[in-house]
């Protein structure tokens, strides 16, 4: 394994769609040239397989997020605009070019470590909305491939079906 690099990577429009090897980190997201980019490192003589990772910029307010997309970063414009950028699934890609979902692209320590900068990030803001939103994206960190059956479960309860109502909250 050589060393690491950051590469940069332009999301031009609201999807954006990007192959890195399986080791490949978002260190960064930010506003550069009026765009959203995303810095990401991993080594370029990987030989590990690759790993289709789909980018998705919503509005604040937008009514499309999926229980599934995992929330990387708010990112607010120069010009006063605020996006909030979601991986929505990552693809593993087959040297022979078939692929299939790859829902379990982190280890147990980067989810751990993913979930508790979420919590941090979200308890020093006022409002519980925002908290309430912190706790929900480290849960859907933490359980990966399992959040659907997780937050099923949780809204069951112990009265059976539909006991409690998930709450995702509203990122800030």
């Amino acid at each position: 394994m050589g060393k690491k690099v950051i590469y940069k990577y332009a999301i031009p429009g609201a999807s954006a769609s990007f192959s890195f090897p399986s080791d490949a980190k978002v260190v960064h997201v930010g506003e550069q040239y009026s765009q959203v980019m995303l810095w990401i490192e991993h080594d370029p003589l990987s030989d590990t397989h690759m790993m289709r990772r789909n980018f998705r910029i919503v509005g604040t307010g937008h009514k499309e997020i999926e229980d599934t997309w995992l929330h990387i970063v708010t990112v607010q414009m120069k010009s006063g605009l605020v996006w909030h950028v979601y991986e929505t699934d990552v693809v593993k890609e087959w040297s022979n070019g078939d692929a299939e979902m790859y829902v379990e692209q982190k280890t147990d320590a980067q989810k751990i470590d993913k979930a508790i900068k979420m919590l941090l990030d979200y308890m020093g803001i006022d409002g519980g909305h925002h908290k309430q939103y912190g706790i929900a994206e480290a849960i859907k960190i933490l359980a990966g491939s399992q959040y659907a059956a997780v937050k099923q479960e949780w809204c069951d309860g112990e009265d059976g079906p539909a006991t409690y109502e998930w709450d995702n909250g509203i990122p800030a």
